[in-house]
């Protein structure tokens, strides 16, 4: 269904200086992880009636990863602050910026 993303690590790179937007995608909610980390964004579920985590960002190892669960159909892809987080995504895990 159709959700309102809202940032909510304004200052990592990948998500400094964009706007919530709205999208169609799927919501997981109520997810179980190891260890708590903390979301770039999130989104209110109806199912939930929480801002469920859908993006992270961390270091695993040496690595950078950049994890989101947005993205199961075209829909997801078409707002354009969904394009430039996928972008700066795409350099902070490459350490091409910080």
């Amino acid at each position: 269904g159709e959700f309102k993303v809202a940032m909510t690590d304004v200052d990592h790179y990948i998500t400094r200086g964009v706007s919530g937007f709205s999208t169609e995608d799927e919501l997981y909610y109520n997810q179980v992880g190891e260890k708590e980390l903390p979301a770039l964004y999130t989104a209110v579920s109806v199912q939930s009636d929480k801002a469920e985590p859908l993006a992270w960002a961390y270091i695993y190892k040496n690595a950078r990863v950049f994890q989101t669960l947005l993205g199961h159909g075209p829909e997801s892809y078409e707002p354009e602050a969904y394009g430039e987080i996928l972008k700066r995504a795409a350099r902070w895990v490459t350490h091409k910026e910080q």
